[in-house]
């Protein structure tokens, strides 16, 4: 038990007083003879008996009023369950969880308007003078102030929700951080959420007291698309595209007859209906034929209520005419490569190694450079430069190279060191089927079937920065084609052999043909435009050197937005910062309002597995520590709030014990004396 005025209790000292009195109380008695007081002796020691103990049930009556009533200035209280003695100012922060969860319908309203109503209970209850914070998802940089009772309340109103999912910890971070700028002695945390399982990562903290006070949503079923992707990243005008969706069941029970849509340009381009069972993960398909150039925009969506925030998936990408391929040559071009992308898919591009036009080096998805002997500084630095701007290149050894020079070109594009060229006669028998140039190229692979050979090739150490992978190998296990691929940058395939027809037969084989066709259209710069409405989600747009100075903007419908960017090796970085609220299709436009590329926002799906903590699981997880669960509480948060910041009061029963103790005075001087009276009257009569 603890006091809010302790000097108060100095006052019982005074009980002295009334014991003094009663101890030094004597009193006088008039004697008066009797020829008979036999009788009377009995009488008088019974009287003085009974007599000696009313005053003394009047004397720990009078002092137990005056104990009560002293105990009661002091205001005694005991602290709520586990919570630190509060006095003196206090300052508070309420985090309103508003994350898209919260839309859930609970047993009357939506849990964010339960969680706005309890926060409104707060502000009331508390104290006067008390200042608060207001926080939620969106994490502005207003919410760091303290706020007086009405500002607060205005605050709480405004609070909506937004595509922002944040942790507990980053939560609590910033409400310390608020609340360190007070002088209040006593400050208390107040966390209003649904808790789910993906927000709680939060650890122990014994400076704070922490309120958690859950809101628990009435429907855990949930259907989502977790997310979309090409089976290939580049688009050609009038080809199929191959459109995967993930879809995700959230809930313990089944669903039937969800219509999944897909929309294409504003143009429905296929409706399919689906089951899924409880828990589980499947990927549909849509094909269809791109025939609009430039950014598409594809939306696909599910019908599912209530939780509807996840039902749509957003995606741009550009459709490209045709694919643009370098061909950097020393000599005559090479036949077999001219065959490869001489169709409508492709545009080739042949260029002497003496003559290059690095300008142009951007616009393409594939630079091919075949039978080069030496490599020039200037060369091996604007592939470098493209390497790192996710662009793809095909290395074809000539017999004659120089090793040394074309190790500097390796070293520049993080692949493996050469050797030496060795002769003999080796047999190419392994198909990467898993790596993407191969993959649903062959229905089936035969043991016997023909193969290639070569006869002079390349030999590597293993000294690679990147990840290698082997895309054709010898019998004994040598890579004929690697593939090396380095953070942040593009694929890098290194044949071992000449393509000369006197080295190797792999031209003239049925796998040569989709083997360059794929590295020309599995590019990394060009592919799905598809972003989460995080903090932690950049947009990547691929830009001209030239032009990364220039401020983008983001532009939907009316409404235009600026993010902070920064440049980085393939062009700009737009973080996705608070003022993005929502999904949809984007513009990114620079300062001249001409188009830099489309991009497709989402919500966060972490916000979509409905897996919650419960009251009986926050305190089974933060056992011991200072953290309070306030469950099941419905609109009384307000008295239990009461009871956080004051503790439970006594004050009121100090004072109704202090007049019950007055009370027993009043009866015992009144009603033992009446009866006493009494007795003494029957005495009387009986002795006349």
């Amino acid at each position: 038990m603890s006091f809010i005025h302790p000097s108060f209790l100095f006052a019982l000292l005074a009980i002295a007083i009334p014991i003094a009195i009663h101890l030094f109380n004597f009193r006088r008695y008039k004697k008066i003879y009797f020829s008979n007081i036999r009788l009377l002796q009995s009488i008088v020691q019974e009287t003085t008996q009974q007599s000696k103990l009313k005053h003394l049930l009047v004397l720990a009556a009078r002092c137990l009023a005056f104990i009560f009533i002293i105990l009661a200035f002091a205001q005694p209280f005991i602290p709520y369950k586990n919570q630190k003695s509060q006095v003196g100012n206090k300052a508070v922060s309420i985090y309103i969880d508003n994350s898209q969860s919260m839309n859930a319908i609970g047993k009357e309203r939506s849990l964010l308007e339960a969680a706005k109503q309890s926060a409104r209970e707060i502000v009331k209850a508390s104290s006067n003078g008390v200042s608060f914070q207001i926080i939620n998802n969106n994490l502005q940089g207003r919410q760091q102030h303290l706020l007086n009772a009405d500002e607060a309340l205005q605050a709480i109103n405004e609070t909506e929700i937004t595509a922002e999912s944040k942790g507990l910890s980053d939560i609590i971070k910033k409400q310390k951080a608020a609340l360190d700028n007070s002088d209040a002695p006593n400050k208390i945390l107040y966390l209003l959420s649904d808790f789910q399982a993906s927000q709680v990562n939060m650890v122990n903290d014994t400076n704070y007291q922490i309120q958690f006070v859950p809101f628990e949503n009435t429907n855990k079923q949930n259907v989502y698309i977790d997310s979309c992707w090409f089976e290939s990243p580049v688009h050609v005008l009038n080809q199929t595209a191959k459109l995967l969706v993930k879809i995700r069941k959230s809930g313990n029970n089944d669903y039937c007859n969800i219509r999944l849509t897909l929309d294409s340009n504003n143009k429905v381009k296929g409706i399919e209906e689906f089951s899924i069972a409880a828990q589980e993960t499947k990927v549909d398909t849509f094909q269809y034929k791109l025939t609009e150039l430039g950014w598409n925009r594809t939306k696909v969506s599910i019908n599912d209520f209530p939780i509807v925030f996840d039902d749509a998936f957003y995606l741009t990408y550009p459709v490209l005419e045709k694919v643009n391929v370098l061909l950097i040559q020393e000599g005559q071009p090479n036949k077999y490569l001219k065959a490869c992308f001489n169709n409508e898919t492709f545009n080739l591009d042949i260029q002497s190694n003496q003559s290059i036009n690095y300008k142009d080096f951007g616009n393409n998805n594939l630079i091919i450079l075949n039978n080069i002997t030496n490599f020039t500084s200037g060369l091996i630095s604007e592939l470098a430069k493209y390497s790192a701007n996710r662009g793809n290149i095909a290395i074809i050894p000539s017999a004659t190279s120089d090793i040394s020079n074309y190790n500097q070109l390796f070293a520049a594009l993080n692949a493996d060191q050469a050797l030496s060229f060795e002769k003999g006669n080796l047999l190419i028998n392994k198909i990467n089927t898993e790596e993407g140039l191969f993959k649903n190229v062959f229905n089936k692979i035969e043991e016997n079937q023909d193969m290639p050979s070569a006869n002079t090739f390349l030999t590597f150490n293993n000294s690679s920065r990147s990840i290698v992978e082997a895309v054709l190998s010898f019998k004994d296990n040598r890579r004929c084609v690697s593939k090396y691929n380095a953070l942040d940058h593009g694929n890098v395939y290194v044949f071992s052999t000449p393509l000369d027809i006197i080295y190797t037969t792999l031209p003239n084989h049925s796998i040569f043909a989709p083997m360059l066709y794929n590295m020309a259209l599995i590019g990394n710069g060009s592919g799905v435009q598809a972003y989460s409405i995080s903090s932690k989600s950049n947009i990547e747009v691929f830009m001209k050197q030239s032009n990364k100075e220039q401020l983008l903007r983001l532009v939907k419908d009316k409404k235009e937005i600026i993010p902070s960017q920064e440049p980085f090796m393939s062009g700009l970085k737009l973080k996705i910062d608070e003022n993005i609220h929502e999904a949809g299709f984007y513009e990114v436009k620079n300062q001249d309002n001409e188009l830099q590329s489309e991009v497709g926002l989402n919500y966060d799906r972490r916000e979509s597995e409905l897996v919650y903590y419960n009251r009986e699981s926050l305190e089974a997880k933060y056992t011991g520590s200072n953290i309070n669960i306030l469950g099941n509480i419905g609109d009384g948060i307000g008295q239990v709030v009461k009871e956080i910041e004051r503790g439970i009061a006594l004050w009121k029963y100090c004072v109704i014990l202090a007049l019950m103790m007055l009370l027993i005075e009043i009866l015992l001087l009144r009603f033992w004396g009446k009866k006493w009276d009494f007795t003494l009257f029957k005495i009387k009569k009986s002795a006349q």
